[in-house]
């Protein structure tokens, strides 16, 4: 794998970044993190460590100083409770992603990945052509920070690729799949009825192994790809391998759909005062609609080859909720 040797992770002290900086090290690359002050730990010793925030130009210019190539994680990542508009995540995800871009560019970085979302296909689609059909404020940022990634005036030499995430998952990730492993381990989760939908994950451990594909393969460069572990789970799969991997048993009753509907309701109200409310209409949506991506052209262009399937994972990312929440 042809590695660049000195190496910019923004946002590299993230859930993704830091599993991508840990692998760069296994490396043996020199590493510098782009991030803000807060986010640092006694974790990210060995690395340089650049404090700022890709809104400031000059402190995204000192980050870059030196680098051959940059992994751009830095972002906000949407989260469904707040509220915001696309003039401030522009702020972040577009007027950000370009400072970064400009400075790479100017910098004479020719390998640039950037970290975007399958968001900006579609909120819920079984897109196989992957035309763009961004909904949100937060797509719409994403898309718009792609094309600025992707078209870089005047410098022939840079070669930038996106890689689109779906749901990602893993050891040390509290996000959708942690909240529904919590709530049906206390019990507090219902039986799902039979659903058909398909949504697609990928375990960041497969993020990091495509990351490094794309900024190691000249055939990379100029493309958009999708990073998934190419299975398709239902939101049923889902309630039913993490009630197994939890060693609980699947009752044959199951909630009907209609009860589960006002029961998301009464969610979205408790949510009002408790935001971290396990169950609402966003959960549902989540677990009955499909967000299903088929592509394998980074398996094909570029030798991907997912490794931690649900069914993997599963027992690894069990062990790291049993230790850190005491059960």
């Amino acid at each position: 794998m042809d590695l660049p040797s000195r190496i910019l992770v923004t946002g590299g002290t993230g859930f993704i970044g830091r599993r991508l900086v840990s692998r760069l090290k296994k490396h043996r690359c020199a590493v510098r993190v782009f991030c803000r002050g807060e986010s640092v730990t006694d974790e990210d010793g060995g690395v340089e460590m650049v404090i700022g925030d890709v809104q400031d130009v000059h402190t995204v210019r000192v980050a870059m100083d030196g680098v051959e190539a940059v992994f751009h994680l830095a972002a906000w990542n949407g989260a469904p409770k707040a509220r915001v508009s696309l003039e401030e995540l522009s702020r972040t995800n577009v007027e950000g992603t370009r400072n970064v871009v400009s400075a790479a560019a100017a910098a004479g970085v020719d390998r640039f990945v950037h970290f975007s979302s399958v968001k900006v296909l579609g909120e819920t689609t079984d897109d196989r052509d992957h035309s763009t059909a961004a909904a949100s404020a937060y797509a719409k940022s994403r898309l718009e920070a792609e094309r600025l990634v992707m078209d870089v005036p005047g410098v022939s030499s840079f070669r930038a690729c996106c890689l689109r995430l779906p749901l990602v998952w893993g050891p040390g990730h509290r996000g959708n799949l942690y909240r529904m492993l919590a709530a049906i381990d206390r019990a507090k989760f219902p039986p799902l009825p039979a659903v058909s939908n398909r949504r697609s994950l990928v375990h960041v451990e497969d993020v990091v192994q495509a990351a490094l594909l794309a900024v190691s393969h000249p055939a990379a460069s100029g493309k958009t790809y999708i990073v998934t572990d190419g299975g398709a789970y239902s939101g049923t799969k889902l309630y039913e391998s993490l009630s197994g991997a939890l060693g609980r048993e699947t009752s044959s009753w199951r909630v009907p759909l209609s009860v589960l509907r006002a029961v998301a309701l009464v969610g979205d109200a408790v949510a009002l005062v408790y935001p971290n409310v396990a169950f609402n209409s966003a959960v549902l949506a989540k677990l009955t609609a499909s967000a299903y991506y088929e592509d394998r052209r980074l398996w094909d262009e570029l030798g991907y080859l997912p490794t931690v399937t649900l069914e993997v994972g599963l027992p690894g990312f069990i062990a790291w909720y049993r230790e850190q929440s005491g059960t």
